[in-house]
């Protein structure tokens, strides 16, 4: 099959590509009917993405097998054969070339029951495909990485403003326990914890709500994870507000005293 790009160009990502075919011959050419994953660093992409082709194929030009070895399931081995290869569908894991030596080392996965690792050697590694179908499954990973990293940061901001609240109210209950049973002794101590509370309050609320819009703005609907961290943020922020709202109450009657 002829296509309209065929480039040496190693800005290729193969990793999750499905190689459909192995052809053995004068060259050694891998099919790839999924297409293949080009960076927008590649000379020719110029979307400014990283993309995906319709079918595609890999050239190992003057290419040899040198070895392929399978690793079964209990932990053996066991080497694979040029026609063995040719009859086998890989998803590519890793695809390595040396340009010194010529030598190409690919890792593979095999129906997901094979673990299979290949060397071959060539004089180049050509890329060929006709168009681009879409973006490749890495694109924007960058912004992806941070807005996960804001989505984590508006968590942590509801998770410590929680355990501080926590805190709080541990220490002023064991400090009204203390002084219910001994007397004025621990009133201080309870008299401090009161204020310490009554300072935190603003920065509990500003924590709160900033915890929060950092939670929406990180907010990828399509993930899982996600969604579940999400809802426990929700409920870690009702918890909080619940709170704020307890001592509030607590700390304006004690005023009130």
């Amino acid at each position: 099959m002829e296509y309209k790009i065929e480039t040496h160009d190693p800005a290729v990502s193969l990793h999750d590509c499905i190689a459909d075919r192995i052809i053995f011959g004068e060259d050694i050419i891998f099919e790839f009917d999924d297409g293949i994953d080009i960076p927008k660093q590649n000379s020719h992409n110029s979307t400014g993405h990283d993309m995906r082709t319709g079918k595609a194929a890999v050239v190992l030009k003057k290419g040899v097998c040198k070895s392929g070895i399978s690793y079964l399931e209990k932990g053996e081995k066991a080497e694979i054969s040029a026609e063995e290869l040719e009859k086998t569908e890989l998803e590519i894991l890793s695809f390595e070339f040396d340009k010194k030596t010529g030598e190409i080392k690919i890792s593979a996965d095999s129906d997901r029951r094979l673990y299979l690792e290949l060397v071959f050697s060539a004089e180049s590694v050509e890329y060929r495909w006709n168009e681009f179908t879409d973006t490749a499954w890495f694109d924007g990973y960058k912004k992806e990485s941070w807005r996960v990293k804001i989505f984590d940061a508006g968590k942590a901001m509801i998770s410590f403003n929680g355990k501080v609240l926590i805190g709080l109210t541990a220490a002023v209950v064991l400090a009204f326990i203390l002084t219910w049973l001994f007397g004025e002794m621990f009133a201080v101590c309870y008299a401090l914890f009161l204020v310490l509370t009554l300072l935190w309050l603003p920065f509990s609320l500003c924590l709160n709500v900033l915890g929060l819009v950092f939670t929406l703005v990180g907010f990828e609907i399509y993930a899982d994870e996600k969604r579940t961290n999400i809802i426990i943020s929700f409920i870690e922020f009702a918890w909080n507000v619940a709170a704020l709202w307890f001592w509030h109450y607590i700390i304006s009657f004690e005023w009130f005293k």
